[in-house]
């Protein structure tokens, strides 16, 4: 689940670094029951600020605002990756955790050979 510290220190980092300008998956949805947006691991999805964005129109409103017709949630460059509910067919990345970041300079395949 993604604790208010969580998105303090992923929203700065994705600008930070040469991953932004690009689009992605944070892995929640509300395929199951409308309105319930839950992480991969089940858990709830914290609504509201500081995590939502609004919707780029008349009248301002918070996200998620995409009805039965966006059921996957998104994190774009261009809303300032805040989350926003999105068409699950949309080609995005994915953020992934890792336990265990790689290591800096993994061991080569050819320098064994």
């Amino acid at each position: 689940m993604v604790s208010v510290l969580d998105f303090m220190i992923l929203n700065p980092r994705v600008f930070s670094t040469e991953i932004d300008n690009q689009d992605y998956w944070n892995g929640a949805n509300d395929l199951e029951k409308e309105g319930s947006w839950r992480w991969h691991d089940d858990t709830h999805v914290t609504m509201g600020t500081p995590f939502w964005g609004y919707l780029v129109s008349l009248p301002i409103v918070q996200e998620p605002g995409g009805g039965t017709e966006e059921n996957c949630c998104c994190m774009m460059h261009t809303l300032l990756y805040y989350f926003h509910d999105c068409s699950c067919d949309a080609l995005l990345s994915p953020i992934c955790e890792l336990d265990d970041p790689p290591p800096a300079n993994p061991p080569s395949v050819l320098s064994d050979i």
